[in-house]
């Protein structure tokens, strides 16, 4: 049996060291330095969190222990700036689209890692999520106008059976009761002036002292490492703490126009991962926070120094990645130390999860954040709502999401109180029930939206966050969701104008 068979502590070199170590059983050592090369390799998911904590924090941090490839993603970042944020924002299935609901814009994510750990946050409260009507009242007039339901020879239409004796059996889904669900979060953000708690102001971006002392000590144990002949281990906490004390020194800058709001309303922007989801979230509330987490650069790169410094970033992910090789043939101790430095560096990095992040930012900004979540039994009735709930004249938004046709025009015409009799009764059959049954649906979410709404919306309107209420023409029927606490509840005024 060889020397390094009989000695794994020496591991496969079998060097002598100046500081000795104890033996160690032979399984140990070789398991030991496979894991890091296992479980500590970094994804594309690592860029998406990268640029989301660079625009949270304003700044890049570096981990006691990053994944091997972190190093290399704040490379690319400092040398591709905005190019690497708009790749590693919308990247896969993280991005996400907006509909800005109020001026009819569509956009990718501007900043989907951000508002993702935004999201993670705020949703960590586990409300119960509050279930909309799937059905509308029974024995309700259908329509605010005269509607014909009868052809010329007096017989009627088969559309409008069908849809009449649905309404009036509670069950507008027909008879297998079939639909697929919609959850939508709804987020309302406001600002207030805050006191930041002095460990959140540590947490958020250390001081130089902090840093400094901190990669004191790990050139003190890097120092040690080496004279016990632990190599890898020693080049990597090196490694660290020359990029620690780098990031520091690397201000990043906020924009000009950071969480300023350039309107004179609030914003209504809903977001999905894509146009067919099944998850949906709604931002209301300062158009300043939304715009910026959704539409707008939260960060700027130095254009002077970012460039030459991602070259040793660069540098820096060589050297971790030869420094994991090595231990991983190396064995012995080093393959023990890296491991216990990679649960080192999950402890320390415990307050530093995404949620956890996304509270720092919210209380160093002086940002409040509520939330709801509603569950609807279909996409049109929860676009109806939305709309309704806005209270804005732009249609166009929803382009993507339902296809621009007749029935939709005539739909949101009577979602907005418009007389639309006439117009319906010139469509077919089954389009004339599409109609009747989604606009009633989208009434009742949007009266269930108005009332849970109250608690967090600054007016009791629907049209609170979007444009002015739509006006009344000659002959139109207004129809308008107003809280009427008076009579304990939500309540659905028609008038004639």
């Amino acid at each position: 049996m060889s020397q390094n068979s009989s000695k794994p502590n020496r591991g496969t070199l079998g060097v002598n060291t100046t500081l000795t170590t104890p033996a160690l059983p032979a399984i140990v050592s070789e398991w030991a330095a496979l894991i890091p090369l296992v479980i500590h390799l970094a994804s594309r998911r690592d860029d998406h969190r990268i640029a989301g904590e660079a625009a949270l924090m304003g700044g890049l941090s570096v981990g006691l222990f990053p994944r091997l490839g972190t190093l290399d993603g704040i490379s690319r970042l400092l040398y591709g700036g905005p190019n690497f944020l708009d790749r590693a924002s919308a990247m896969g299935d993280l991005g996400s689209v907006v509909w800005d609901v109020n001026w009819g814009s569509t956009f990718p994510c501007a900043n989907g890692a951000a508002s993702a750990m935004i999201r993670s946050i705020i949703q960590r409260s586990k409300k119960p999520t509050i279930g909309i009507p799937e059905h509308v009242q029974p024995d309700r007039p259908l329509f605010q106008g005269r509607v014909q339901t009868s052809d010329v020879h007096g017989t009627e239409k088969r559309g409008d059976s069908q849809l009449n004796k649905a309404l009036r059996s509670g069950n507008p889904y027909g008879p297998t009761g079939f639909r697929r669900y919609q959850t939508l979060h709804v987020f309302k953000f406001s600002r207030e002036t805050v006191k930041l708690p002095w460990r959140h102001r540590v947490l958020f971006l250390p001081p130089l002292w902090l840093t400094g002392a901190a990669s004191f000590i790990q050139t003190g144990v890097a120092v040690v490492l080496v004279l016990s002949g632990i190599y890898g281990t020693a080049a990597v906490i090196l490694t660290v703490a020359i990029s620690q004390l780098t990031c520091h020194f690397l201000q990043l800058q906020r924009p000009p126009l950071y969480l300023n709001n350039n309107e004179t309303h609030d914003a209504c922007m809903l977001a999905a991962t894509h146009e067919n989801s099944s998850t949906w979230w709604l931002y209301i509330g300062d158009r300043g926070v939304v715009d910026s987490l959704l539409n707008k650069p939260m960060i700027s790169l130095p254009p002077s120094s970012s460039k030459r410094l991602s070259y040793w970033f660069r540098i820096a992910h060589v050297i971790q990645l030869l420094s994991m090789t090595y231990v991983a043939a190396q064995k012995g101790w080093d393959g023990i130390c890296m491991l216990i430095l990679i649960i080192a560096a999950y402890l320390c990095h415990w307050p530093y999860r995404d949620h956890h992040i996304g509270q720092l930012w919210l209380d160093q900004e002086g940002i409040t954040a509520e939330t709801k979540s509603f569950r609807f039994g279909g996409r049109t009735q929860m676009i109806g709502a939305i709309h309704a709930f806005s209270g804005t004249k732009v249609t166009t938004w929803m382009d993507a999401i339902i296809a621009p046709s007749p029935r939709r025009q005539a739909w949101l015409r009577r979602l907005s109180g418009i007389d639309t009799s006439q117009e319906v009764n010139d469509l077919e059959p089954s389009d004339r029930s599409w109609v009747v049954l989604h606009s009633d649906l989208a009434m009742e979410a949007t009266r269930v939206l108005q009332r849970e709404m109250n608690g967090l919306a600054s007016t009791g309107e629907v049209s609170s966050w979007g444009s002015a209420p739509q006006p009344a023409g000659p002959g139109n029927v207004v129809s308008r969701v107003s809280a009427d606490k008076g009579k304990g509840g939500d309540q659905v005024s028609t008038r004639k104008a």
